[in-house]
């Protein structure tokens, strides 16, 4: 669900860099994202 919520607030811009990468770092530290995932949302950042 976390990953859906994360996906919907980066393609629309609503986030500052900076910021959402600690999200989901910590996201995926916390098991709540799996490294597919992570790889995914990180990429649509830049």
């Amino acid at each position: 669900m976390i990953y859906f919520i994360l996906k919907r607030i980066i393609s629309n811009g609503f986030y500052e860099k900076e910021e959402i990468s600690r999200k989901l770092v910590f996201y995926f530290q916390a098991n709540r994202i799996t490294r597919e995932e992570f790889d995914e949302l990180t990429a649509l950042m830049d």
